[in-house]
């Protein structure tokens, strides 16, 4: 871990800001997936998310919590200590309690300094860097990794002014706020972008997206080949593959034909139903719509004076 700290920071161990607190062992069979007389809450590694995770508790007789530290206070960190080496390390901050909990044995908790800010210890228990320092401790088997106590306790922990503590919190979650709010704007952009790239494939495949080529012709007085006549070319020219190939096939067995009987094998491809709406004939929607404003903006752009770059800014699509 660097240093380079600011002067009125020093660097001491985690275990001079924090108490470190194992959980709890119980045999397997006495645990519960509901809540009774006599049972209290369990945390185990699956609720150290980056909240904690309320929601899938074990419970187990009281009489497995021994001390009363082993019950989960409010401030508290949650810590994996027992976990595949990518998650072991990992932990949470615990912002409310509603009941009585304690914790398994595959966590332990971090019950930070009461002159400490708990917010604090837990934001640089998350750090990238502290993160790697706690895993480089592991000691890895298989498929598990565990972190000791005591090693917890010698990692470097650094300490700022309480004031200091409580600005930087405040400023970290102003940040985080604003990342949420910019994660959520972008999913909401990715789901219009999926919609537009599909209003614009049904806009090409319905003629809309460029000028028809009628339009065009027209413009510089001239003749064209429409779609009909396109298809009536496609169609002869696939017959007439089909027929210079099965007469390949006859010489090649040496059954030269002796009249054009043989043509009336030759399956003329199925007529579309007219009578069913073609998915590319649907109504357009409001989506193409705006599609179709949005690349006739950039055409304009591109072709506009002066226009060098693709990277060039873009009318935005208004949002729907």
């Amino acid at each position: 871990m660097s240093d380079g700290l600011p002067d009125n920071w020093s660097t001491g161990k985690l275990g001079d800001a924090v108490e470190i607190v194992r959980g709890v062992s119980f045999p397997s069979g006495d645990k519960r997936f509901g809540p009774d007389h006599g049972l209290v809450a369990c945390l185990r590694t699956t609720n150290v998310q980056r909240d904690v995770e309320w929601r899938d508790l074990w419970f187990v007789p009281e009489k497995y919590v021994r001390r009363q530290e082993q019950e989960v206070q409010l401030g508290d960190i949650l810590i994996s200590t027992a976990n595949s080496l990518e998650l072991v390390g990992k932990v949470a901050l615990v912002r409310y309690v509603p009941q009585r909990t304690t914790l398994g044995a595959f966590i332990s908790l971090l019950r930070p300094s009461g002159l400490l800010c708990a917010e604090f210890v837990y934001y640089q228990a998350t750090a990238a860097e502290y993160q790697s320092a706690i895993r480089s401790t592991a000691s890895t088997t298989t498929n598990i990794s565990n972190v000791s106590t005591e090693k917890l306790r010698l990692l470097p922990f650094r300490f700022a002014p309480v004031a200091e503590q409580r600005r930087i919190v405040a400023e970290i979650e102003k940040q985080f706020t604003r990342l949420d709010a910019a994660v959520a704007a972008l999913k909401r952009v990715q789901s219009n972008l999926k919609r537009y790239r599909a209003a614009v494939l049904k806009a090409a495949c319905e003629g809309r997206l460029v000028p028809t080529e009628a339009e065009v012709a027209r413009e510089e007085g001239r003749s064209y080949e429409t779609g009909e006549q396109l298809l009536a070319r496609v169609l002869k020219e696939r017959r007439a593959n089909w027929e210079t190939d099965q007469l390949d096939k006859m010489r090649a067995a040496a059954k030269a034909p002796k009249d054009d009987s043989w043509k009336k094998k030759y399956k003329e491809p199925a007529s579309p139903d007219i009578g069913q709406e073609s998915p590319f004939h649907k109504r357009h929607s409001a989506d193409s719509d705006r599609a179709m404003t949005f690349c006739r903006s950039a055409i304009r752009l591109a072709k506009a004076p002066g226009h060098r770059s693709p990277d060039t800014a873009m009318p935005l699509v208004s949002k729907p």
